[in-house]
């Protein structure tokens, strides 16, 4: 397809496989910079080379384009690594944080193609038949290569592994643990796509600068004259538009990058306490409320208020070290089952104060903005519950239901 064959429905769909060209193209690059400049070229052919009749899956056509330019400026670097050894206290934490710690290193030495295939079909779920199209195999030989890749890189985990983290890992994980394992690494990992590489990609198109690709361009792309050679006074005010819109688009966008870059160098509040609930212990064991706001502000000269869960009993509140110097207090139940609720008791000057080193998304903020609204994130084996109580932000973690976690919430009149 040439840029002035291309509707604005396909654009739609090739430019939302973004992200995900994104991601493959870091596994096939020494770094974030080559992986944009990848991305780019994998754009600009994709609107300068006409597509085939087959390729009528966006997906499948970028991955396919993608490879093809990484082909054309040389094969990646291989890199190798010794992966880490250590062990924590729980079976199933154990195990997922031994396979977290050996994955990225053994994914780092593992050949370009076989990082590209466990990239499509863990990470972004391509079957066998849509990957088998992109490597232009049959099914029966992308399932072959796939599950090669999956050998190799359950090899390259094992290898570190004694007899008894290797049973740790056959026990207490899925037998599907690769998939999970590579989706956290890709979430922790690679980079987030620069938000200026979307209107490079667009202004490139729309200016018809595409000089990294070698498929033939229409004269027309290209030229500023209508055919009778007068000058299309429109196009060129079309274009001195778009350049001044890029300007002014680059520049927000710039700034909006930097404080991404920013708030990603600071730990997710509610992913932080997820991680440390289930290492917290009472400090102070007590089933009184009036006790417990006691101690919190004996210990940190903090009021707060303590809620009642029904069906719940309450055991106590810790003082809970989130960062350096960062304390905040912790409130510790146990549901009818059995089941631990763990309460963050945080705020908004706890926030401020400490903004630098630990962030709570501004979504989060906005969904708890009016008393009584909740807000739910599913972690995984985790559930966190965000509410808010006068300056009082709360955190529960649980592993039981948080959605039916809320009903259950009760303040003293």
């Amino acid at each position: 397809m040439s840029p002035s064959s291309v509707t604005d429905s396909e654009r739609k769909a090739l430019v939302a496989q973004l992200e995900n060209v994104f991601a493959l193209a870091q596994v096939m690059t020494s770094n974030a910079e080559e992986a944009v400049r990848l991305v780019e070229r994998t754009y600009r052919l994709a609107f300068s080379t006409p597509a085939e009749a087959e390729d009528l899956d966006p997906q499948v056509y970028l991955t396919r384009l993608l490879i093809r330019a990484r082909e054309s400026h040389g094969s990646p670097s291989q890199t190798s690594a010794t992966p880490p050894s250590e062990l924590s206290d729980f079976r199933y934490r154990l195990a997922t944080e031994f396979v977290d710690q050996r994955i990225p290193a053994a994914f780092a030495a593992l050949p370009s193609e076989q990082r590209v295939l466990l990239m499509m079909a863990e990470v972004q779920d391509l079957d066998c038949p849509r990957i088998g199209r992109v490597l232009g195999t049959g099914d029966e030989s992308a399932c072959k290569r796939l599950e090669e890749a999956r050998t190799a890189i359950r090899d390259a985990v094992y290898a570190s592994a004694s007899e008894a983290e290797h049973h740790l890992i056959e026990s207490g994980l899925a037998s599907d643990w690769i998939k999970g394992a590579l989706q956290r690494m890709a979430d922790s990992e690679l980079v987030a796509l620069p938000p200026t590489v979307l209107p490079s990609i667009l202004f490139s198109i729309q200016s018809g600068d595409n000089k990294e690709d070698t498929a033939p361009k229409s004269p027309d792309a290209r030229s500023s004259k209508s055919r009778d050679g007068t000058f299309d006074l429109g196009r060129l005010l079309s274009r001195f538009v778009a350049i001044l819109l890029l300007v002014v688009v680059a520049g927000m966008l710039g700034y909006g990058f930097t404080r991404l870059m920013q708030r990603e160098s600071r730990s997710n509040l509610i992913a932080l306490s997820a991680r440390q609930a289930l290492d917290v212990e009472a400090s102070f064991q007590t089933t009184s409320a009036e006790q417990a706001e006691r101690y919190v502000y004996d210990r940190l000269n903090r009021r707060i208020t303590v809620p009642s869960i029904n069906e719940a009993g309450f055991n106590g509140v810790s003082i809970r070290t989130i960062a350096e110097g960062a304390e905040t207090p912790v409130l510790l139940y146990q549901d009818s089952d059995g089941t631990p609720i763990v309460v963050y008791v945080y705020s908004y000057a706890f926030l401020d104060r400490f903004g630098d080193r630990l962030v709570l998304e501004r979504d989060v903020l906005s969904q708890i903005e009016e008393e009584g609204h909740f807000d739910l994130h599913d972690l995984g084996k985790e559930k966190a519950l965000v509410w808010r109580r006068r300056d009082d932000i709360l955190v529960a973690i649980t592993t039981g239901d948080a959605e039916e976690l809320r009903q259950r919430i009760v303040y003293p009149a």
